[in-house]
């Protein structure tokens, strides 16, 4: 079965869906408004029937993908609306044809220099029939009261605020390409049914307005079927943007279709490490890592304890299982983990590691919170704890943090809370650590060299 569909649907259509809510954005798409000279262009290209490259859309409705939804900027009256498709790639290419054409209400924007400015967009009907001229020209932007002047406002040299005065500068905005028949009744009237104006307006009409509503954009449709974590990448790849998504902003975006707030619980969590120096760096993606790679390891340790012996669930913390991590998992081990996090803060302590950064690899602290979180009390007998410290000071000084560090994370759960209760095999963490003496001088060197920065 495919898992996408590519087609091409009319530009009104989509627009139309937007406005109704059945395309809407989710809620992980960043805002982004399009600069003045980009939104003309767009609008000249659509007019000149070039194209704007494909949408996206993913159709909704796979009770794994649930992800909160926020209507396309500029729309309104939704009222809880649930959509049937969601923007993955094409965000501001039609949030600025909706808010341009659609909406019939000032758009927000930028200038060339970043300043928010509010503009309406017209086409100057004479130069758009003009063939010595180029369409592009004949696009342009007024602010919102429709008034360009000179000379510190006292002379008006072209005023668009009433319909009359349109028709009279022969201004056609491109908010009422939607309504072309309404304006075209009025615009005729205006002329006095005009034989010369008739045939300027059909002229123009051919052109220009038959190109608008006769556009067609090419649309990729993404399967109810595919994985969150498909629907995650192929977002990741086509957005524009170029900044990647977080695991904590998609499984915010996630977990807030159940009503759940992941912002304001990170928030708490925050609060919960303040006094603990240590944790000062630690990120809401690494309490998601610790959880899954928690969760991870009870499903694998239900499976065996059950009597399963093929298939046994795998222990992991990477990225895909991340983002699977349901919000029932999250709520169930959350706390422990917070807690585990907090164990390992004190008992760094003890070893004389008191700040975040002293602390050779931060990336330790994932696992040794979900090993302090199954080991519960148990850490507090001091065998138990000489053990877990030896693991952590062969991490550091086999250098096995520093990358590649998923793996790792796995394998330290389970053989670390193996060895430490059932005194089983000693991890391999332990027996990967090759300490060469030569690297302390390096360590030496560089902390006289930033010493000496320091004082310089």
């Amino acid at each position: 079965m495919e898992s996408f569909d590519s087609t091409k649907r009319n530009l009104y259509e989509i627009l139309k869906d937007v406005n109704s809510g059945k395309i809407q954005l989710p809620d992980f798409q960043r805002g982004w408004v399009w600069d003045d000279d980009r939104i003309k262009g767009i609008i000249a290209s659509v007019a000149k029937s070039f194209p704007i490259g494909a949408v996206m859309l993913l159709e909704t409705g796979n009770e794994n993908i649930r992800f909160k939804t926020k209507p396309v900027e500029g729309v309104v009256g939704l009222n809880g609306t649930k959509p049937e498709m969601l923007i993955l790639d094409g965000q501001q290419r039609i949030t600025s044809l909706y808010q341009a054409i659609i909406t019939n209400r000032v758009v927000n924007t930028r200038n060339s220099k970043g300043y928010e400015i509010k503009r309406w967009y017209y086409i100057d009907m004479v130069k758009a029939l003009d063939t010595d001229s180029d369409l592009e020209e004949a696009i342009f932007s007024i602010n919102e009261n429709k008034i360009i002047t000179e000379n510190i406002g006292r002379d008006i040299i072209l005023d668009l605020s009433t319909e009359e005065n349109e028709f009279k500068n022969l201004m056609y905005p491109i908010s009422m390409v939607d309504n072309y028949d309404e304006w075209r009744t009025k615009f005729i009237e205006y002329w006095d049914y005009d034989r010369d104006k008739i045939k300027f307006w059909n002229e123009f009409e051919k052109k220009i307005i038959k190109g608008f509503n006769g556009y067609n954009l090419p649309v990729i449709v993404m399967k109810k079927e595919n994985t969150k974590e498909a629907v995650c990448q192929v977002f990741e790849k086509v957005n524009t943007g170029g900044v990647s998504l977080t695991v904590f902003e998609l499984l915010t975006a996630s977990f807030a279709s159940d009503e759940f707030d992941l912002k304001a619980d990170w928030e708490d969590i925050k609060n919960k490490f303040k006094p603990y120096k240590i944790l000062n760096n630690t990120s809401n993606t690494d309490i998601i890592q610790a959880i899954t790679l928690y969760s991870t390891f009870n499903k694998r340790l239900a499976a065996i304890t059950s009597g399963v012996t093929e298939n046994i669930p795998p222990v992991s913390a990477k990225r895909k299982e991340m983002l699977n991590l349901t919000l029932s998992e999250y709520r169930k081990y959350r706390d422990e983990i917070v807690e585990g996090f907090i164990k390992s803060s004190k008992i760094l302590v003890e070893n004389h590691i008191f700040n975040s950064r002293d602390l050779p690899y931060s990336t330790q602290l994932v696992p040794m919170a979900a090993i302090l979180a199954k080991l519960g009390d148990k850490i507090d007998n001091v065998g138990n704890k000489n053990k877990l410290m030896r693991w952590f000071w062969c991490g550091v000084f086999g250098e096995l943090y520093g990358s590649a560090n998923e793996t790792r994370y796995a394998l330290d759960m389970i053989q670390v809370t193996d060895w430490i209760e059932n005194n089983s095999e000693e991890p391999k963490t332990i027996y990967d650590a090759n300490f060469s003496p030569s690297r302390l001088n390096t360590y030496v060197q560089e902390i006289v060299l930033h010493t000496k920065e320091f004082m310089l």
